[in-house]
């Protein structure tokens, strides 16, 4: 069934099913991957922050990114308490970039999505999720990883940008949209104003 389940889903790249000790009892894999299947079983998650969360809350919790062994590619797992068992979903971050780049966007915007621990792991633009570019120091980030969303300027490799962000429900994620302050004001500058 789980196997059956990622063949037809373009967002996850693995599930596992486990115990209530934390061990991998089944796990889908997309095709070409099941040869692998053996490694998994058996394995343990229970040492995991994101599984621990999921037991005590009984909620659906969100993992940190972490390098997938599966895809060699940031990833990140959403884990869902069913009785005395626990369901993990592994998804690639890549399907998240190719979404944002297909946002219409203007000219010199960029969207930017941060983890809870402030790195990147998405930006128009750009398909390399490796980077994991940290923006915890930049004001606007760091205040909306504090809760405070909302517009602001700062500086980043002393150019000056103009930037919005808001929380990401779920994974504890920011989403910030922002542009360089030159590129905001030229239509002002070129007309006179």
């Amino acid at each position: 069934l789980l196997t059956d389940h990622i063949m037809h889903s373009t967002l996850l790249e693995s599930i596992y099913m486990l115990n209530k000790d934390g061990d991998v009892i089944c796990v889908g894999l997309k095709p070409g991957k099941e040869k692998f299947e053996k490694d998994y079983i058996g394995f343990s998650l229970a040492h995991k922050d994101f599984y621990q969360k999921a037991l005590q809350s009984k909620q659906s919790t969100w993992s940190d990114t972490f390098l997938s062994l599966i895809s060699g590619k940031i990833s990140l797992a959403i884990c869902h308490v069913i009785d005395d068992r626990v369901l993990v979903g592994n998804f690639n971050i890549d399907q998240l970039s190719s979404f944002i780049n297909k946002i219409n966007v203007r000219k010199g915007v960029a969207i930017t999505i941060v983890d809870r621990s402030g790195a990147i792991v998405a930006q128009s633009g750009f398909t390399d999720t490796l980077r994991q570019i940290k923006t915890n120091h930049i004001e606007l980030f760091k205040k909306g990883l504090a809760g405070d969303e909302g517009t602001q300027t700062y500086t980043f490799d002393n150019i000056n940008y103009i930037g919005s962000v808001t929380a990401v429900p779920g994974p504890g994620w920011l989403t910030a949209v922002s542009q360089k302050t030159a590129d905001l004001y030229e239509p002002l500058i070129f007309s006179g104003i």
